[in-house]
């Protein structure tokens, strides 16, 4: 479980990038998600921590990875249980 109010703020963060971003048919690299990550929430981060981020969110909201060889692997969010409105 993530100690710090950081580390919370920033897998809600990796949450509502993937609810926003992507869909069944577009994806998004662990590059991109910590591009975003930077840009809209100020967050600095690595790709081990957006695995780590992955893997926590990974079983209740059932993260999709695309895995097609020789191409970065993209992640989405299969199941949607929490609407956002802009």
């Amino acid at each position: 479980m993530p100690k710090s109010d950081y580390q919370k703020a920033r897998l809600f963060a990796v949450y509502q990038i993937l609810q926003r971003y992507t869909d069944d048919t577009h994806g998004l690299t662990k590059r991109q998600i910590l591009e975003k990550l930077e840009q809209n929430y100020e967050i600095n981060s690595t790709r081990q921590t957006v695995d780590l981020d992955l893997a926590l969110l990974e079983y209740p909201l059932s993260i999709h990875y695309d895995t097609t060889f020789g191409k970065p692997r993209k992640y989405s969010l299969a199941t949607r249980h929490l609407q956002f409105e802009d």
